[in-house]
């Protein structure tokens, strides 16, 4: 059996995680864009608290997408 069987829980959560992640990408890969002024415009879009967190949702997803391909 290959298929994962995720909660509601885990699918939102990956979804919003896909969010900010896609967000970042977009935002960072912009000229001239700072990477702090992207982490307040996100934590506060998403109501995150740390700037931490952004960096480790950015490696799940990343992660997330690896391991899909392989």
């Amino acid at each position: 059996m290959d298929e994962v069987i995720k909660t509601e829980f885990q699918r939102v959560k990956e979804a919003r995680e896909l969010e900010v992640y896609n967000e970042w990408i977009e935002l960072t890969g912009q000229d001239g864009m700072m990477k702090t002024a992207v982490e307040k415009h996100l934590m506060e879009k998403y109501g995150i608290y740390s700037r931490s967190t952004i960096f480790r949702i950015v490696k799940r997803v990343e992660r997330r997408m690896c391991n899909e391909q392989n």
